[in-house]
């Protein structure tokens, strides 16, 4: 299908993230939610899930609510610098949305390490300056994971991918082929 990812995407992508989030706005916006990270070994083998919170703002010329679902490949090193630490992305954005259609132009910071596929729902206008942060959810992964001190180097440096997410990371080993 049209929406389909590329295969040399997925082949050379070094870690996948699913974002889920909402944002909401007059003239001065907020953002929020949650994703969940899997990145890739020297063998290509995906290890993982790691928990992460989203959160940020914007200012500038907006109205509106929207819902917004991503996923990002991170292609290089300097990209899955951002799964380790908690880090700010700026960007400048352009955006509508109605209904479960939308047309955006972002002008992201590195832009040329993320490729990102987005759908989006809701009413939504604007032009703004916005800054996220993604930073991990040290709660929820130690619920996960059943440990009071795991880290995401810990997440993704493990042996083997977690027992819950064995089938997952198995079928995004299948797309990745």
């Amino acid at each position: 299908p049209d929406t389909a990812v590329p295969d040399p995407v997925l082949t050379l992508a070094k870690a996948v993230v699913f974002i889920d989030r909402w944002s909401g706005a007059v003239g001065v916006g907020g953002t929020g939610g949650s994703g969940i990270a899997f990145k890739k070994d020297d063998k290509g083998l995906y290890r993982g899930p790691a928990f992460y919170d989203v959160a940020g703002g914007s200012l500038g010329a907006q109205i509106g609510v929207s819902h917004v679902r991503t996923l990002a490949f991170l292609m290089s090193e300097k990209a899955l610098q951002t799964l380790s630490n908690s880090s700010f992305m700026w960007s400048g954005n352009l955006r509508a949305i109605a209904g479960d259609k939308s047309i955006s132009k972002s002008s992201l910071n590195d832009t040329v390490d993320v490729i990102l596929y987005q759908t989006a729902s809701g009413l939504d206008v604007g032009a703004t300056i916005a800054a996220t942060k993604l930073s991990p959810d040290d709660k929820n992964n130690r619920i996960f994971y059943n440990n009071a001190t795991i880290t995401t180097t810990e997440i993704f440096g493990g042996k083997s991918p977690a027992p819950g997410a064995k089938d997952l990371t198995d079928e995004l080993k299948k797309f990745g082929k």
